[in-house]
């Protein structure tokens, strides 16, 4: 309305936010639209969700995340390996590279934080023995604000998805 660029607006809200524009909004609603979309080449599709998530978020690591998630569910629809964390996070900031490796470890509370998010939802995902149980323990642990919960479904559906479709072309 003031004439301000969508850049300059961006700009603007993480220096009000204090710097703290590193949240999982942008995986949150383009993880899954990102992955499933046939007319991105995996080869463009990082880069096409760091370019997506510098719409509303300044920080790198949001879209470097959101290229993270969105390459996990790629991979695995695609039957290319969903469960490989290392190939996802090749490339990857080390703040993401580090979520990624990181879900062997309990997470100590809920965040909003994109790598935050993600590590939880790894390790939610790699300790439960159900794509339910995963969700339950997440959402138990998320509380209301509700970040993790929306990764450990977007990435559990899609790994269990890839299995099913490999097991029965088998």
């Amino acid at each position: 309305e003031r004439g301000t660029s969508p850049e300059e607006a961006v700009r603007i809200a993480h220096k009000k936010l204090g710097g703290n524009s590193g949240g999982c909004g942008p995986v949150h609603r383009a993880a899954a639209p990102l992955a499933l979309c046939p007319h991105i080449p995996t080869s463009q599709l990082a880069e096409t969700a760091i370019r997506e998530a510098r719409l509303t978020h300044y920080d790198s690591v949001a879209g470097d995340v959101l290229a993270a998630v969105a390459l996990l569910i790629r991979y695995s629809i695609d039957g290319s390996g969903g469960g490989d964390l290392a190939r996802a996070g090749r490339g990857r900031l080390p703040v993401t590279q580090a979520a990624l490796e990181g879900g062997a470890i309990q997470p100590a509370k809920p965040s909003g934080y994109a790598p935050d998010a993600l590590q939880a939802a790894i390790y939610f995902l790699q300790s439960s023995t159900s794509l339910e149980e995963a969700l339950e323990r997440s959402i138990t642990f998320a509380g209301p604000g509700n970040h993790c919960p929306i990764l450990v479904g977007a990435i559990g559906e899609a790994f269990e998805w890839g299995e099913q479709n490999i097991r029965s072309t088998r």
